[in-house]
């Protein structure tokens, strides 16, 4: 069995109402958040109707929540990449004299965050150089395994367990997942062709 590029399925287009409404939504977040940063920021949270009376929670506590607010509007509306959020509310946190420099920063600098790092470069590089899609048609086209969703998952499996054991988990998650969505697109795809329907969960059993 041999697979070519014009079996992967082509990115989701969005429709002109989608776009626009994404357009929206990407520019409600540089006012939303800034708005909810304000309203937690210079008022006390009684009168925001929240039940908490102002001196349960010290400034600190309060500008903190402000700047949660902030960042977290600006994930939920995708203003910004999440990277650059997350930096610019450690760096209000640094700002606004939440906690010292050294102690906001220092997880930034923990060997874990590291890890995670390496392990999505690695993803990375498996996904530019379309190495999970020849490792995915490579299992899909054992003659033990075929087309069968069954099969294809417990190899899925036994495959993730066997590089577990000689890398991190976290490196082999973020190698399997690549590899999984390459999986799932080219299951989807085929069901498209030939009628066949695949019951949604597997996706996220897989």
């Amino acid at each position: 069995m041999h697979f070519t590029d014009e079996q992967v399925p082509a990115p989701e287009v969005l429709s002109p109402a989608e776009q626009k409404f994404e357009k929206w939504r990407n520019r409600a977040g540089f006012v939303l958040g800034p708005l909810f940063f304000a309203l937690i920021y210079l008022h006390p949270y009684h009168s925001l109707g929240l039940g908490i009376q102002p001196w349960e929670l010290g400034p600190q506590a309060q500008t903190l929540a402000a700047i949660i607010s902030l960042v977290i509007t600006l994930w939920i509306c995708e203003s910004l990449p999440m990277p650059i959020s997350a930096v610019i509310g450690a760096a209000l946190a640094v700002f606004l004299e939440v906690a010292p420099a050294k102690e906001i920063f220092a997880p930034f600098a923990d060997p874990l965050m590291f890890l995670f790092v390496g392990s999505f470069m690695l993803a990375r590089g498996i996904f530019l150089h379309n190495l999970d899609k020849r490792f995915a048609y490579g299992v899909l086209s054992l003659k033990f395994i075929g087309a069968r969703p069954s099969r294809i998952m417990f190899a899925f499996g036994a495959v993730a367990a066997f590089i577990s054991g000689w890398i991190s988990n976290t490196a082999s998650t973020a190698m399997m997942f690549a590899i999984g969505m390459s999986i799932i697109g080219f299951l989807m795809k085929q069901e498209k062709e030939t009628g066949i329907k695949i019951n949604p969960s597997y996706a996220t059993a897989m």
